[in-house]
């Protein structure tokens, strides 16, 4: 028995709503990839000058020599690296063993996650019930069981079996079946609403989306943690710097202090001279030991950035300051290049490209859903066994 059925709602709304804007390839995405439709927005593409790989260096390497002992977390340790720490190998740190950034690489696969989820909309579905009624006038059973697998492009193919036996109420003689039960497969496919997508593909789409989401994210905050190692490294080489010249100005302090106690014995000066050059000696000492307390307090801040490659901290220790670099000025003829570099590659341009894309997918789906609901059903069943009797 064949059966053609169309049911439709009496909305009347306008079926132009999405037209064929989101309309996908009707084909299994359990086959092959689904790959998300992008409208109007054009991703953004990977030319090779990613800001990251202009900014970061790649090519260092940080000898250190760490204890075995020194396995316990976020245990403290001297750094001991020959010549001096620059800030590449800082940069490299960050990028190679930074804690915060391994937690940014995770938000990778909660996206691969929540995309095989997704897919799992399209899985086929066994379904089965027990409906039984053993007292009263009407003694009824029936049971039935059946599989159900979604269609990427809309739709649904399901077939089943059920039996049903006992007395049934004269208005529910269709829950009746022969003897042996009946069998029953077919197709259901949408013909307004849920055309071009539904509530399972937008997901599907939304999660992929969601996927590339994920890589300008992490580069931003990739960004943001190099921006923050830079600075606890330049602070570092100011207090070091800020150090040497305490130590500078103490060293001339004592040397004076010499001089003037010779004159004071021959009777050049006048002793409260040298008095005075004493205090200002212990001035500058209580400076000298403020500007070390301040370097020690950099370094240890700089140790959250630069790690072994176990993840430990290390703290660097004064030989490894650099000579203090000279700033360069600003090249202005670059300006205009720098700009339309920052604007092809910095991640929150892409972001907001991807934010974009997934809410014109929520648009659609919105509109999707003031459609009429019409569908075309195609249905073969079969009962088998002998003839039932009411």
């Amino acid at each position: 028995m064949f059966v053609l059925m169309v049911g439709g709602c009496a909305s009347g709304l306008n079926s132009q709503g999405i037209g064929t804007k989101l309309r996908a390839a009707n084909q299994s995405p359990i086959a092959q990839d689904v790959q998300p439709y992008a409208p109007t927005i054009t991703q953004p593409q990977d030319d090779g000058n990613s800001i990251v790989s202009e900014v970061i260096p790649v090519a260092y390497e940080v000898p250190m020599n760490v204890p075995a002992e020194s396995a316990n977390p976020e245990e403290i340790l001297p750094g001991t690296s020959a010549g001096v720490l620059d800030l590449g190998q800082v940069i490299e740190s960050v990028r190679r063993s930074y804690p915060l950034l391994e937690a940014a690489y995770s938000s990778r696969d909660i996206a691969y996650g929540d995309h095989i989820a997704a897919h799992g909309a399209f899985d086929t579905k066994l379904k089965g019930a027990s409906e039984n009624g053993p007292a009263g006038f009407y003694e009824t059973y029936r049971n039935s069981i059946g599989a159900e697998r979604p269609i990427y492009g809309g739709g649904e193919l399901f077939a089943g079996y059920r039996i049903g036996r006992g007395e049934f109420q004269p208005w529910y003689l269709e829950r009746q079946t022969d003897k042996g039960g009946e069998f029953k497969a077919g197709l259901a496919m949408p013909l307004v609403r849920n055309v071009d997508i539904d509530s399972r593909r937008a997901q599907l789409w939304r999660t992929a989306v969601g996927q590339e989401l994920a890589e300008p994210e992490i580069r931003l905050q990739l960004l943001d943690f190099v921006r923050a190692a830079s600075y606890a490294y330049w602070d570092w080489v100011a207090a070091g710097e800020r150090y040497r010249i305490a130590a500078s100005l103490l060293e001339i302090a004592e040397g004076r202090n010499d001089a003037i106690r010779r004159k004071v014995e021959t009777g050049d000066t006048e002793p409260p001279v040298l008095q005075d050059n004493r205090r200002l000696i212990v001035s500058r000492e209580a400076k000298l030991i403020d500007a070390e307390r301040k370097l020690r307090q950099s370094a240890i801040k700089l140790s959250l950035f630069w790690r072994d490659d176990a993840g430990q901290p290390l703290v660097p220790e004064a030989k490894l300051l650099p000579v203090f670099a000279m700033p360069d000025a600003p090249d202005e003829s670059a300006r205009g290049a720098d700009i339309q570099t920052a604007l092809a590659n910095r991640p929150e341009l892409q972001a907001l490209s991807l934010l974009r894309q997934q809410l014109e997918i929520d648009s659609a789906e919105a509109q999707n859903d003031l459609l009429p609901d019409v569908q075309a059903v195609v249905a073969l069943s079969q009962d088998v066994g002998e003839a039932a009797t009411s």
